[in-house]
């Protein structure tokens, strides 16, 4: 509560402080994220020319408005209108990293009870996506995604999560989804890793 307080009356006042039509720092940084300016507290610090911990405050505050995600060190602009969303190209976008999502064997679809339904280029956006675009797991119907070898559909809450292999087929780091543990070994005997439950991964993922 005291780093929320504090860093919302630190933003409070340098937005105060502004020019009439002047961009505020915490401006800047979603503008820097949104363009792909700068996609990392250390690129932002670097750019704005301010430490690194003003750079986590306006990043905190950010996530907190929904304007950004983040997934470790990356940040993303927030996708606000997934559910919904009409797309004009070949291939849908993904809600988190915003990427075309053209590999079926990749991709995660997660259905709402009411029907709705989000999609992601990988597992590791999807599990982004739950965390922060979602967050209830009592409204989701299911989480559906394939095994990577044999391409068979199942929920993620039922697979083998394959985390931080050598193998980066989308976004990182990589989780790879099995359906059957001795094939998670298998891979992951060849390819380094370390295999998780799907809630072991949510935990691992929050920050």
């Amino acid at each position: 509560m005291y780093n929320y307080l504090m860093d919302k009356t630190t933003i409070m006042h340098h937005e105060k402080s502004k020019k009439p039509g002047e961009l505020t720092q915490k401006e800047r940084v979603l503008e820097l994220v949104k363009t792909g300016k700068a996609d990392n507290v250390a690129e932002i610090s670097g750019i704005l020319n301010i430490s690194k911990m003003s750079v986590y405050r306006y990043v905190r505050a950010l996530i907190r408005d929904n304007d950004i995600s983040k997934t470790f060190n990356k940040l993303y602009p927030y996708a606000h209108n997934v559910p919904d969303v009409k797309h004009t190209d070949s291939y849908p976008k993904c809600g988190v990293c915003l990427k075309h999502i053209a590999d079926e064997r990749l991709t995660i679809t997660v259905i709402w009870k009411n029907g709705k339904k989000f999609e992601f280029c990988c597992t590791h956006c999807a599990i982004m996506g739950i965390l922060h675009l979602i967050g209830d797991l009592d409204s989701v119907s299911s989480i559906m995604g394939r095994d990577f070898i044999y391409g068979n559909p199942l929920d993620l809450r039922n697979a083998f999560l394959l985390f931080k292999t050598d193998v980066i087929p989308c976004c990182s780091p990589p989780i790879l989804v099995f359906a059957k543990q001795d094939d998670a070994e298998k891979f992951q005997k060849g390819f380094g890793g370390v295999i998780k439950s799907f809630e072991d991964i949510m935990s691992h993922m929050k920050f």
